[in-house]
């Protein structure tokens, strides 16, 4: 499943505001915008509604607008899916997320 414009814009945001170098340098110009890669998820990983960057800038973690959620954690380096939890019974659609400075711990709200 592609990511829609939405979660990019999202990610692009985050990348702005916590202003991670490593991360930062892959962006380009506007005014050499264009679409630098995709990746494919998994069928109950859609609908991507929040996300966070760890402080390195080596991984993001977006969380699904499903019942439960789902938090997925992408490689930043290279876009590749690295790993995903499920969310118990109730812990549904997570709208929002934070992550400690130390990169240890993220928050998602539901």
């Amino acid at each position: 499943m592609w990511l829609s414009l939405r979660t990019v814009l999202l990610v692009l945001a985050l990348v702005l505001v916590v202003g991670l170098a490593p991360v930062s340098s892959m962006i380009k110009p506007v005014a050499a915008f264009s679409r630098y890669s995709s990746i494919v998820l998994q069928p109950e990983e859609d609908d991507l509604r929040s996300a966070v960057i760890d402080p390195g800038g080596q991984y993001a973690y977006f969380a699904t607008d499903t019942s439960p959620g789902r938090i997925v954690k992408v490689r930043l380096s290279d876009f590749t899916r690295v790993a995903a939890i499920g969310l118990q019974t109730g812990e549904a659609f997570p709208t929002s997320a934070v992550i400690d400075p130390s990169g240890q711990y993220a928050y998602f709200g539901t």
